[in-house]
């Protein structure tokens, strides 16, 4: 314990930008600088004294002793001050060194955001503590604002008004990328938005592509897509025009270049599934032709099981890719459209049939599942549907989007994202097991200028894939 509260002290003299520091403050700046003020006194006060002393001592041989001690002191005093000054200089927001100056930077913003007190409740609080560091391009802040427990609003506005002031300190723009509470701590991320990928980019044939790929499919950032994980079913929500076709047409594409295999509903006849059948891929358009669909990927799915998971030596852990199997995806666009297509008897099959693949397909990867809707409302699917598709995305402005939609599918209110809401074409939030909460997310950019999508795609086709024994 003593031995890091050392460490934590001697952290703001260490000038490596990647090395966390730390700052403590429990006084204003006033009270601090009245503390600073009375001991620069009391040493001038010293050092006028003992110059007199010094220069009387200098004249008579016999304070020869007294003299030298003078010098001495007077010496020891100029040092001190010239040392203060530097000191005062190297952890002022003029330094050279950046964490030094960043350093002055948050206690200053610790007094203008009026850290010490909240305004909110007038609570007063015992210290504020800042941990900072830089991670890779960005700037990570840590907040404990020991005494309180922060509400969502009060870290926005803790989040806004710090933003504020940093673009004032430093004259240069601050992009706070994320913000989160974590056991009472507000983490700040600043840092330019990451590079989106695109699709010629993720569409390029790796080693791994000639053998039936599980690896986790690169979607954003660090923001991946784990097919062989409990985060195998995909819902996407995007209302018109918000890119959802091209995200489903690029997520078909890595799904095939990979080994897999890929079907579709596309009950409101979109130039999607055009493209889709003209590539060989399954496509059902009618009630009659999804049941059909749906019925083949169950018994897909049954017939994995009775193959491969009958035996005593698997356990519960087993899924197809200890088998080496492909994954064969479902993408179902406008699901809500398709539900409410055909007879009610042919509805009713069609969500019992969903059902099953939503709650059993994942160990066997036969029928997972991507749901797509332009809204969706929690009463609109079967809880048993809907709770299972653990990669959640949501691409629309914050206009287009509705609370209620965005609360079914996410689990929180907008107003509970801590940061503005951000959305488009092609940007808005994704939520999966690994993202540690709702992150901002943005569809690989949909760029092939080299060649035509379907080219692509007929290559990921034809790629001779190698037995893993």
């Amino acid at each position: 314990m003593i031995l890091n509260k050392i460490k934590r002290n001697f952290s703001r003299y260490d000038f490596r930008e990647g090395s966390p520091t730390y700052l403590s403050i429990s006084e204003t700046i006033e009270v601090r600088k009245g503390k600073q003020s009375a001991i620069l006194k009391k040493l001038f006060k010293v050092l006028l004294l003992s110059l007199p002393i010094t220069f009387l001592s200098s004249m008579l041989p016999i304070l020869n002793v007294v003299y030298k001690i003078g010098i001495i002191v007077s010496s020891a005093l100029v040092a001190l001050f010239i040392g203060h000054i530097g000191m005062r200089l190297l952890f002022s927001v003029y330094s050279p060194i950046w964490k030094y100056r960043f350093l002055s930077i948050l206690e200053l913003a610790t007094e203008r955001l009026d850290l010490i007190q909240l305004p909110s409740n007038k609570t007063q609080i015992k210290t504020v503590e800042w941990k900072f560091y830089k991670e890779a391009d960005r700037i990570v802040i840590k907040l404990n604002p020991s005494g309180t427990i922060p509400s969502i609003q009060q870290v926005k506005e803790i989040s806004r008004r710090l933003t504020e002031f940093l673009i004032q300190a430093t004259h240069e723009e601050w992009n706070l990328l994320e913000s989160t509470i974590d056991s009472n701590i507000v983490v700040l991320k600043y840092g330019e938005n990451p590079i989106r990928y695109s699709v010629s980019e993720l569409f390029e044939i790796t080693d791994d592509d000639y053998c039936v790929n599980h690896n986790p499919i690169k979607l954003y950032d660090n923001i991946f897509f784990d097919i062989a994980s409990e985060a195998s079913h995909q819902i996407i929500i995007a209302p018109s025009g918000a890119g959802k076709s091209l995200y489903l047409a690029t997520l078909a594409g890595l799904l095939i270049k990979q080994g897999h295999s890929v079907s579709l509903i596309d009950a409101k006849q979109t130039s999607l599934g055009a493209t889709f059948e003209n590539l060989g891929i399954p496509v059902a358009r009618n009630a009659e032709e999804i049941v059909l669909l749906l019925e083949q990927m169950v018994f897909e799915m049954e017939d994995i099981y009775k193959r491969y998971f009958s035996f005593s030596s698997v356990d519960f852990s087993t899924t197809y890719k200890d088998f080496s199997l492909p994954a064969h995806y479902l993408i179902f666009d406008e699901v809500l459209a398709a539900l409410e297509s055909g007879t009610p008897a042919q509805q009713k099959e069609m969500v019992r049939l969903l059902k099953i693949l939503a709650l059993k397909s994942r160990a066997s990867g036969r029928g997972l599942l991507i749901l797509a809707s332009q809204k969706l409302l929690a009463s609109d699917l079967p809880r048993a549907i809907t709770e299972q598709c653990q990669t959640r995305i949501i691409l629309a402005s914050d206009a287009s989007i509705s609370e209620e939609t965005f609360y079914s599918i996410m689990g929180k209110e907008k107003k509970d994202l801590l940061v503005e809401y951000r959305g488009g074409v092609g940007k808005g939030y994704i939520l999966t097991p690994k993202t540690n909460g709702i992150k901002y997310f943005e569809t690989p950019y949909f760029d092939l200028n080299s060649r035509d999508f379907k080219d692509k795609i007929r290559d990921f086709q034809t790629i001779p894939r190698k037995q893993i024994e």
